[in-house]
């Protein structure tokens, strides 16, 4: 199992209200399993010398969108799925390089983005995702095409309504 420890750091107690310098931290697999203000032993772990500065957890976002990497949302409809990939893949990346190590994506990641995190293709925080946005099915919001030629909801009845804008969502 794979083992890191993280010495001489400071750590923020959150209850207290202050920072506590000269801890230690053990980590084992993803779990924090020791933290002590004296030296710790781990046989075989890496060791980081933190030289005081602060350790903290990895901070959480709850609400982005990594897929939207433009403001102008008619242009992102037109452009290749490969290119809005890679795109998202930078946004992740800093994402990460700026302490968030998970990340809840409200509408545009997908199952794909968030494995290739999982399994290291991608440098990112970890991804739990919602899917299509509401109103995917008009690419926006419910009754706008964007002037991309988009059925919206003007046509037939409520329930033909339904089923068209329920498979147009699945495309999304």
């Amino acid at each position: 199992m794979t083992q890191i420890l993280f010495s001489n750091c400071t750590l923020l107690d959150t209850l207290a209200g202050e920072f506590r310098p000269g801890h230690h931290v053990r980590v084992e697999a993803d779990r924090i399993v020791e933290v002590s203000d004296r030296p710790l032993a781990a046989n075989g772990a890496q060791v980081i010398e933190v030289g005081g500065r602060t350790l903290m957890p990895g901070l959480i976002d709850a609400h982005v969108h990594v897929t939207i990497t433009t403001m102008n949302l008619a242009a992102l409809e037109r452009r290749p799925i490969t290119l809005v990939m890679h795109e998202a893949r930078l946004i992740l990346e800093r994402m990460l390089r700026r302490g968030f190590t998970t990340v809840r994506d409200a509408a545009g990641a997908d199952y794909g983005l968030a494995q290739a995190v999982e399994r290291g293709l991608i440098q990112g925080p970890r991804i739990f995702y919602s899917g299509c946005a509401r109103g995917a099915a008009t690419r926006g919001h419910p009754g706008q095409d964007h002037g991309v030629g988009r059925r919206g909801f003007t046509a037939g009845s409520g329930l033909e309504r339904s089923v068209l804008a329920r498979r147009d969502a699945r495309h999304c």
